[in-house]
């Protein structure tokens, strides 16, 4: 059966062939199989790809929900923080207000 490489693979997913190996390093760890060393290449067989493309489109769903949570985290601190700045403005406004008259 023929081989194909995480390039080839990553273009039928739409994305790098990085964020595939990624994938695939994480995929291999929970599996216990062996990860191919610096400088060694991934040959994946042909009966994979689906398997593969699936468990990816998974995961990079599962990446995005992480990082929009975080954003929203972000955005909702920021808010606070923002909304904490006024409060003080707004005392030392008044205290300027009230030591000037």
């Amino acid at each position: 059966m023929a081989q194909f490489t995480t390039t080839e693979i990553a273009e039928r997913a739409h994305c790098t062939s990085k964020e595939l190996r990624v994938y695939l390093r994480l995929r291999a760890k929970a599996a216990g199989n062996p990860i191919p060393g610096k400088g060694s290449r991934w040959a994946i067989e042909g009966r994979e790809i689906n398997s593969i493309l699936s468990g990816y489109r998974k995961h990079a769903a599962a990446l995005a929900a992480q990082r929009a949570a975080k954003a929203a985290q972000a955005a909702q601190e920021s808010s606070e923080d923002a909304s904490e700045a006024d409060l003080l403005a707004a005392e030392l406004s008044e205290r300027k207000g009230a030591s000037g008259a």
